[in-house]
C-alpha cells in the first residue's frame, strides 16, 4: 500500500511552500529551470513576464524561443555565461545582468538572473536552475549615477585641458578628440561657418577608423533642411542616414561617400548668426540618447568658450602691443596705474624725458623726484577723488627733466573699464607738455589762429558751433558759401543765422549730438537753403562731431560737410532714365523687350513682343534660348548676333528678315525690322540689348507676289531673250568647254588622290621595310640614300595633298551661309593645337565679325596662314601671332587691294608674326603656285599653302595682300566684303 504522510506534516509542508511563494513575490523573485538535456526552459509566471511573454500559458519553453527575447548586444554574452556555469571548473555558479526584449509588450527590461548548475560524478550537468529578478530602476539609476559621474569627469578634463591652450584649431582638435574617445564615435569635428552661408569649413577633425573630413563642404549636398535647421539654432539628429525619409538619393550618397550612417550637429549660433557647428559622426546608424545629445551641446559652448577666450587674449595682447608701440613713439608722457594708483608702465618718452629708467622699483623715485614739491599734493588729492568717484580728471602740474628744469605738464587721467563687468582695470592717461601756454598767452592765441586757419583752409566746409542754442563760433569761407551767407553771422545761434533750417531735422540731430557725445553722419542728405533771396534745395554728405572740453564736458558741436547735388541728381536722373524707359517699352507699338546679360535673359518685355514670341506671357526672367529653342534647332543667326552685340557694344539693323517661330506646336515663317541696341551701364559696360522688333510679314509677302508677277513678265519676254541667245551661243560654248575643263581637272583631282598615292606609299613602304632590314649595315651611305627616299616621298605625298585641296577649292561649289569667324579661329587653332603647344605659341586674337562665306574654305584659309606664322618663326623663338580686325569703307582701302566682288564695306583680318619676314619685292611670287623663297632644308612644305589662301579669298569676293621686311615678320592682311 503507498504510504500516507501524517496529516499533520502535510500541512507543515504546505506552509513552508506558502512561505516560500510569499517571499518570492515579497523580493520581487521568479523561479527558472533550464534542462540540458531537452533545452527547454520551466520558469514560472514572473520570470515570463520578465521576457515580455504574456501569451504562451504553458511553464515550459524551448531555449532558443527564449533566447530570441534577449537583446542582441547581450545575447553572447548571456550564452558564454550559460556555457561557463556548465563547466565542472566553474563550480556550477550562473550570475548575469542583461537586457530582455519584450516579446509581447515591446518593453525593454534589465534582468538578473542567478543559478546553479549541478553536475553527475563523471562532470555531465543533470540540472541548471535558479531565480530572476527585474532590476531595469537599479540598472538605469546606476547609469544614470555613472553617466553624471562620467559626464563631470569628461567636462573637468575637458576644461583643463582647453584651458592653457592658446590656437583655436588646437582647442578644436583636443575637444573633438576627447568628445570623440568618450562617445566611441568615428569623427567628431568643429566646422566653421563661412560668410556666404553656403559653405562650411573643417579645419581639423578626430577620426576612428573612418577617412579625415579636412576641407569645405556645401550645406545642400546634405539634405535642404540642414542649414535651414542650424540657422534656426536646432541641433540636428540623423540616427540613421540610409533610412531618412527626408533625404534624397544624392543626398544619401553624399553622406555615404563620407562614410557617414548617423549625425549630430550641433549648432553655435552668435550675434543672431550661424558661426560654428560641432558635428559626432558614426559609420553605422546609432541611437543618440537625450544625455548624449546635451553633452555634445555642452561641450559646443565650452569649445566655443574657450576660443572666444583665446581670441580675446590675442585681441588683447595686440592690443596692448599696438598701445605699448603707439606710447613710445608719442612725444607725450603715457602712463598706467593699477587700481590702487601705482604706476605700472610708463612710455620710452617720459623716462627720457625724466631721466630715469623705468622699472617697478623706481616708480616711487620717479614720483618724488620728477613733480614739484608744490604740486604733488594737488595731484595725489585730485587723483585719489577720480579714484572714488570713478571718474576722469585733469591737473596741471610741474614735471622736472633730467636737466633739472621744470616745466608745465597737463595730466589727463581716465579710468578704463572692463568691457564685461564694468568695473575699473587700471587708469591709463597721458602729460601733455603744456609749459608754452604757460609761459606765454600769446602763444595760445597762435595756436588758435593756426587751429582757425587749417579749418579756413581746408577743402571741406567746416564750422563749430557752441552751447544749446548752436551759436556760430568759426566757420571756413566753403562753409559761408554752402549756408549761402557772410562771416557777418558769426556769433548768432543758428536757426537765428538760417531760419530756413527749422523743421528741416538738422537742429533736432544737432541737439542729439550735443546731449549724448554720440557723432552722427548723414549720406545725400537734401537741405533747402536760401541762396540769393531764392529757396535752393542742396545735397550733402556731413559730419556732427561733439566738441569736448578738458572735462569731457560736450561744449559744442564741429559740422563738417561736404556738398554732393550733383551726384544726387545725377542718380536720380539714371532712376528717371531706367522708369522712362520701362514706359516707354512698355506702351510701345513695336514689340520691345530687353535682353540681360550675357546669358539674354528677357526682362520687360511688351504684349506686342510676348505676341510675337507666341510662349505667353510668363517668358521674363528666363533665358531667350529656352523660350525660343528654335533659334538653335533652326539654325537661325540671331542669338549668335545678340551675342556679337553684348560682346561689341554695336548696334546691329536689319531689314526683313526671316524668323523662324513656333507658335501653338506649329513652325510658321515671319519678316520683320530688327533692331538690336546695346545698353550701357554707368562703367561703360554693356549690360542689357534693347530689341526692336517691327512685324513686316506682309509687306515681304506682297514684295515676292511683286517678285513672281515680274516672273511671269520675264517669262513673256523670253521670245525676245531667244535672239540674244543665239548670238550668245559661242559664249556657251565657251562656258560648255570650261565645264569639261573643270570636269577634267576633278578627274585629275580623283587621280591625284588615289592613283597617284598608290605607287608613292608602296615606295614609303618598302623604303621603310628596306632600312629595317639593312638596320645592321655599316654602309652610312645605305641609309642616308633610304632616308632620303622617305623624305622625298614624304614631301611628293603633301605636295598631291595640298594639289588635291587647291583643286577642290578652285573648282567645288561653295556653301555660304553666316559664319562667326571666331568659331573658325578658334577651330583652326584647335587643329594646331598639338604645334601651337610644342612651340609655346603665343597667340591674341580680337573680337571678329560674323561673315558671309563657306565654312569649309575659311577654315582652310585660317589653318594655313596661322601654320605659316608658326613654321617661319625660328625655331629657338616662341612664335607671338596677333589677330587684329576692322571694318573699312571701300573708299579707305589701298589702290593696290582689289576684292573680286563691290561693296560699300570690307571686313578687315589681319594676322601678324614676329617670324623671318620676307622682302616685299616678292610679294606677288608668295601666291603664286609652287613658289617658295627658302629652301626645304630650312622651312619644309610644297609651296601650295598662299595660293590656297588666295584662291579662298577669290571665291568670297576679297583680296589678300602682305607686308614685310627680313628679320621683322610679316602680316598678312585678308580683306572680306562686309
Amino acid at each position: 500500500m503507498p504510504h500516507h504522510e501524517p496529516a499533520n506534516q502535510s500541512k507543515n509542508a504546505l506552509n513552508q511552500q506558502l512561505d516560500v511563494d510569499f517571499a518570492l513575490e515579497a523580493a520581487g523573485l521568479g523561479i527558472w529551470e533550464l534542462d540540458p538535456d531537452t533545452q527547454l526552459v520551466n520558469w514560472d509566471q514572473r520570470c515570463r513576464q520578465f521576457f515580455g511573454i504574456t501569451s504562451d500559458s504553458n511553464a515550459e519553453l524551448a531555449y532558443k524561443k527564449a533566447a530570441a527575447c534577449i537583446h542582441p548586444d547581450d545575447l553572447t554574452r548571456v550564452e558564454q555565461a550559460i556555457a561557463w556555469s556548465m563547466d565542472v571548473r566553474s563550480g556550477g555558479q550562473y550570475d548575469v545582468t542583461y537586457r530582455t526584449l519584450g516579446a509581447d509588450d515591446g518593453r525593454l527590461r534589465w534582468v538578473r538572473f542567478v543559478g546553479k548548475s549541478y553536475f553527475h560524478p563523471d562532470g555531465r550537468v543533470y540540472r541548471f536552475a535558479g531565480v530572476a529578478q527585474e532590476v531595469t530602476q537599479q540598472v538605469l539609476a546606476q547609469q544614470a549615477v555613472e553617466e553624471t559621474k562620467a559626464r563631470q569627469i569628461y567636462l573637468l578634463t575637458l576644461s583643463n585641458r582647453l584651458r592653457n591652450l592658446t590656437d583655436s584649431y588646437q582647442i578644436q582638435y583636443e575637444a573633438a578628440c576627447l568628445l570623440g574617445e568618450l562617445l566611441e564615435a568615428n569623427r567628431v569635428g568643429y566646422a566653421e561657418a563661412l560668410a556666404d552661408d553656403k559653405l562650411v569649413a573643417v579645419r581639423r577633425n578626430y577620426t576612428r577608423g573612418v577617412s579625415n573630413l579636412e576641407g569645405i563642404y556645401r550645406y545642400n549636398d546634405y539634405g535642404p533642411a540642414l542649414l535651414a535647421s542650424l540657422q534656426a539654432g536646432q541641433t540636428l539628429v540623423r540616427p540613421d542616414i540610409a533610412g531618412d525619409p527626408t533625404l534624397t538619393d544624392s543626398e544619401k550618397e553624399a553622406h555615404a561617400g563620407l562614410q557617414l550612417g548617423a549625425t549630430l550637429n550641433v549648432p553655435l549660433i552668435k550675434n543672431g548668426q550661424l558661426t560654428a557647428i560641432l558635428f559626432v559622426h558614426y559609420e553605422r546608424p546609432h541611437p543618440f540618447s537625450e544625455s548624449q545629445i546635451a553633452l555634445v551641446q555642452e561641450t559646443a559652448e565650452l569649445i566655443w568658450l574657450a576660443i572666444e577666450r583665446v581670441q580675446a587674449e590675442e585681441a588683447l595682447r595686440e592690443s596692448e602691443n599696438q598701445f605699448r608701440l603707439l606710447a613710445d613713439t608719442l612725444p607725450q608722457a603715457i602712463w598706467i596705474n593699477d587700481t590702487n594708483g601705482n604706476v605700472v608702465f610708463l612710455n620710452k618718452w617720459w623716462t627720457d624725458y625724466c631721466g630715469i629708467p623705468f622699472e617697478l622699483t623706481t616708480t616711487s623715485q620717479i614720483a618724488l623726484d620728477s613733480i614739484h614739491p608744490e604740486d604733488s599734493p594737488k595731484l595725489m588729492a585730485t587723483f585719489a577723488q577720480a579714484m572714488q568717484q570713478g571718474r576722469g580728471f585733469a591737473v596741471e602740474q610741474r614735471n622736472r627733466s633730467a636737466s633739472g628744469e621744470y616745466r608745465w605738464f597737463l595730466n589727463i587721467g581716465e579710468p578704463f573699464r572692463d568691457p564685461k563687468t564694468g568695473h575699473i582695470s587700471k587708469w591709463v592717461g597721458v602729460g601733455v607738455d603744456i609749459n608754452d601756454r604757460k609761459q606765454a598767452e600769446q602763444a595760445l592765441l597762435q595756436s588758435e589762429a593756426r587751429f582757425r586757419s587749417i579749418i579756413e583752409q581746408a577743402p571741406l566746409a567746416i564750422g563749430l558751433l557752441k552751447g544749446q542754442d548752436m551759436r556760430i563760433e568759426l566757420a571756413n569761407e566753403q562753409l559761408f558759401r554752402v549756408w549761402g551767407k557772410d562771416s557777418s553771422i558769426t556769433g548768432l545761434p543758428l536757426t537765428e543765422a538760417l531760419p530756413e533750417l527749422r523743421g528741416q531735422g538738422f537742429m533736432d540731430i544737432l541737439l542729439s549730438v550735443y546731449n549724448t557725445g554720440i557723432p552722427y553722419m548723414g549720406h545725400g542728405a537734401a537741405a533747402t537753403l536760401m541762396h540769393q533771396g531764392k529757396q535752393e534745395t542742396f545735397y550733402f554728405d556731413y559730419t556732427y562731431a561733439p566738441l569736448r572740453t578738458a572735462d569731457g564736458t560736450v561744449s559744442g558741436v564741429m559740422v563738417i560737410a561736404n556738398e554732393v547735388t550733383q551726384q544726387v541728381l545725377a542718380r536720380q536722373a539714371i532712376e528717371a532714365s531706367e522708369a522712362k524707359l520701362r514706359s516707354v517699352i512698355l506702351s510701345a507699338p513695336a514689340a520691345m523687350g530687353l535682353f540681360v546679360g550675357p546669358d539674354l535673359v528677357i526682362e520687360l518685355p511688351n504684349q506686342a513682343f510676348i505676341d510675337i514670341v507666341g510662349k505667353g506671357p510668363a517668358i521674363a526672367g528666363r533665358p531667350l534660348r529656352e523660350v525660343m529653342p528654335e533659334l538653335l534647332t533652326e539654325n537661325q543667326p540671331f542669338l549668335a548676333i545678340l551675342d556679337q552685340v553684348y560682346r561689341t557694344g554695336k548696334t546691329y539693323q536689319t531689314t526683313g528678315a526671316l524668323v523662324k517661330i513656333v507658335r501653338q506646336g506649329v513652325l510658321t515663317d515671319n519678316y520683320y525690322n530688327i533692331t538690336y541696341s546695346p545698353l550701357f551701364d554707368q562703367s561703360g559696360q554693356v549690360y542689357a540689348v534693347l530689341d526692336i522688333a517691327i512685324d513686316v510679314t506682309s509687306q515681304v509677302q506682297a514684295q515676292q507676289a511683286l517678285a513672281d508677277s515680274e516672273q511671269r513678265y520675264r517669262q513673256l519676254a523670253s521670245d525676245l531673250e531667244n535672239r540674244v541667245a543665239e548670238r550668245t551661243h559661242e559664249l556657251q560654248q565657251v562656258n560648255q568647254d570650261l565645264v569639261r575643263s573643270n570636269d577634267n581637272l576633278q578627274q585629275f583631282a580623283y587621280v591625284a588622290s588615289h592613283d597617284l598615292q598608290e605607287p608613292l606609299r608602296k615606295i614609303q613602304s618598302f623604303s621603310t621595310l628596306l632600312k629595317e632590314q639593312l638596320d645592321d649595315t655599316q654602309d652610312t651611305s645605305v641609309h642616308d640614300l633610304l632616308q632620303r627616299i622617305g623624305a622625298a616621298g614624304a614631301r611628293m605625298s603633301m605636295l598631291i595633298r595640298d594639289l588635291l585641296t587647291y583643286s577642290r577649292i578652285a573648282t567645288r561649289q561653295q556653301v555660304f551661309g553666316l559664319i562667326p569667324l571666331g568659331v573658325v579661329i578658334d577651330n583652326a587653332l584647335d587643329t594646331l593645337s598639338l604645334v601651337i603647344h610644342e612651340r609655346g605659341a603665343q597667340i591674341q586674337a580680337d573680337d571678329l565679325p560674323l561673315v558671309n562665306g563657306d565654312e569649309s574654305q575659311l577654315s582652310q584659309l585660317f589653318q594655313n596662314l596661322l601654320s605659316n606664322a608658326i613654321k617661319f618663326t625660328p625655331t629657338n623663338q616662341a612664335p607671338r601671332i596677333q589677330i587684329r580686325y576692322a571694318r573699312l569703307s571701300a573708299d579707305a582701302l589701298s589702290k593696290t587691294i582689289r576684292p573680286t566682288k563691290a561693296a560699300s564695306h570690307y571686313h578687315q583680318i589681319s594676322v601678324s608674326d614676329q617670324g623671318i619676314g620676307f622682302d616685299i619685292k616678292h610679294l606677288d611670287r608668295i601666291f603664286q603656285v609652287f613658289q617658295r623663297l627658302h629652301g626645304k632644308s630650312q622651312f619644309p612644305g610644297t609651296g601650295v599653302g598662299l595660293a590656297i589662301c588666295e584662291r579662298v579669298i577669290q571665291n568670297h569676293g576679297g583680296s589678300i595682300t602682305a607686308s614685310s621686311e627680313p628679320g621683322n615678320g610679316a602680316t598678312f592682311y585678308v580683306y572680306l566684303p562686309a
